[in-house]
């Protein structure tokens, strides 16, 4: 005989007690996906004597530069969108401009989205010599970076960097919903921007 025919309620409560772990299973991952995409590690240096006036213009030495090629994550063209406008109404909050005419520039301005270990990321990296202030991975997740750099209205490869930033977070996007995605790239390139001396403060 089977017991569950004798003992009806034993099944519900073993169905209910599975259906409870499952369900506890999906939230406790929800949860980490969440703890994963809310962790980031940022550092920046600055030069003493960076010290803009308002209204400082600047140029973009190129378009964001990204490193992904050997990513099993990839940078959308929105996303890279995304980034370059939010670094850009960032920096206006701060009271610079961005100019086109290299003449009008006062400072020249370049990023960078680095997801690979490939050797141009390496060079790029070691331009900037930020990293060792990086934590290191977490959880075995692959992490991406955007690096940004203030250098005079000169090629950034060779001029002195007059503020340099860099903030490290973990490819987790492709589990986000896109508007999720979107609102993490917003925010973490706002708080790596948040960082810049603001234009015409002389503290």
């Amino acid at each position: 005989m089977n017991p569950l025919e004798v003992f009806p309620h034993l099944w519900i409560s073993v169905l209910v007690v599975l259906l409870s772990l499952q369900a506890g299973c999906v939230a406790n991952s929800a949860d980490s996906l969440m703890a994963d995409a809310r962790r980031f590690s940022a550092v920046t240096r600055v030069d003493p004597n960076f010290r803009p006036d308002a209204g400082a213009n600047l140029i973009w030495f190129s378009d964001l530069i990204v490193q992904d090629e050997n990513s099993a994550v990839k940078a959308t063209a929105d996303q890279i969108a995304l980034i370059t406008q939010t670094i850009e109404s960032q920096f206006i909050r701060k009271r610079y401009q961005f100019t086109n005419d290299i003449e009008q520039a006062d400072y020249m301005v370049a990023a960078a989205v680095i997801m690979d270990d490939s050797p141009e990321s390496q060079q790029i990296t070691e331009l900037v010599q930020i990293f060792p202030g990086l934590a290191g991975a977490v959880n075995d997740l692959d992490q991406g970076t955007l690096l940004v750099v203030i250098s005079p209205p000169t090629d950034p490869r060779t001029a002195p960097l007059l503020w340099r930033g860099a903030i490290q977070v973990f490819l987790v996007s492709e589990a986000l919903s896109p508007e999720m995605r979107n609102s993490r790239l917003q925010s973490f390139t706002a708080r790596l921007i948040a960082a810049v001396p603001e234009a015409g403060t002389r503290d």
